[in-house]
Order: structure tokens, then sequence, then C-alpha cells
């Protein structure tokens, strides 16, 4: 019996674009593998744990704000939490990376990510500006000012299988069930 290889998605979009839906379909794909979603939300509602616990947030919408005031007052802590979280996230058999991130963070991530014996895929979420904008406004739990989803969708960038990513997905985020639109190998 071979050892199979281990797997990282990169999802690539701006908020609201339908990465962390997809990153749960991911996980249940995977269901049978050491699975590490690596999210800088998720490590700021860890690194906020005791000041959630303390002032108990009625809504979702809530903790992802004092999580995010939590990271920004405490900079440094934050960054070494994050850094230790991630090389946790080198340790399973399968990384699913949200973190909308450049292409130069994203390609420092997938060398250290080939490092540990990765092969990296890209996960490119399609949806239109208005789609993003829509979903913002009607979210309960962390929604983004207007200007700054119009921001990192302007900014956003598209994977390059190379340096950045061993492969290339698309997929079409405007579906209920996200839908593969197409693949890329190099």
């Amino acid at each position: 019996m071979t050892k199979k290889s281990k797997m990282a998605f990169i999802l690539i979009g701006p908020s609201g674009c339908g990465k962390s839906t997809l990153s749960k379909h991911l996980e249940t794909h995977f269901k049978n593998d050491v699975v590490f979603h690596y999210s800088l939300d998720t490590c700021r509602l860890q690194f906020a744990g005791n000041v959630l616990a303390a002032k108990q947030p009625a809504t979702e919408a809530e903790a992802y704000r004092i999580a995010f005031e939590c990271a920004e007052d405490r900079k440094s802590e934050f960054s070494s939490f994050a850094q230790k979280e991630w090389r946790d996230a080198l340790k399973a058999d399968v990384v699913i990376v949200d973190t909308a991130e450049m292409r130069k963070k994203r390609s420092a991530r997938t060398a250290e990510l080939r490092a540990a014996g990765f092969t990296v895929w890209g996960v490119q979420v399609m949806v239109p500006l208005d789609v993003v904008i829509e979903r913002q406004s009607t979210r309960g739990d962390k929604a983004v000012p207007e200007h700054i989803v119009r921001s990192m969708y302007m900014q956003q960038q598209e994977a390059l299988p190379g340096d950045d990513v061993d492969f290339v997905l698309v997929v079409d985020g405007t579906k209920p069930n996200q839908q593969l639109l197409g693949e890329i190998h190099f």
C-alpha cells in the first residue's frame, strides 16, 4: 500500500465569493483524512477565545467583530498565534487555505506547502461583483463593508501554475452547489 500525497487547496476570491462554503465541501470530501482548514477568521476567533467568553457576543457578526478588534489590538501576539496555527496546518494530510491573499503571499505559502510534501491546488472561486456585494448585504456573520469588497474584488489575482500553485481549478461560486468550471494542469 502506498501513502497518497498530501494535498493543499488555496481558495482564491474576495470576501463573499463562497470560499468558506467550498471549504466545508472539501472537508466533507476528505473526511477520512486529517484535514486542517487554515483561515484567518478562524485564527482570530481562537485567538480571542477568552475575550469572547468574557463578552459573550449575542451574534456571530459581533463575535467576528470582537475577534478582529482583538487581533488588531494585539497584532504581534496574533501574528505569532497565526504562524503557530500555520505550522500545525503543515502537519495535516489535507490543508485548505482560506485567506484571500495576494499572489506574493500565496507563492510563499506554496513554497512552504511544497517543502512539507504537498501538491498545491489553486481554487479560483468565480463570482460577479454584484453577487458578492449582494451576499455581503445579507450576511449574518462576517459582513465586510462594500468599499472593502469592491477593493478586494478589483485587486484579486488569479492563481498561476508554476511558482503560485501546481494546478488550478475554476469553480462557479454563483451556484448553491458550487460547480467545477475547468481545470488546468502544468
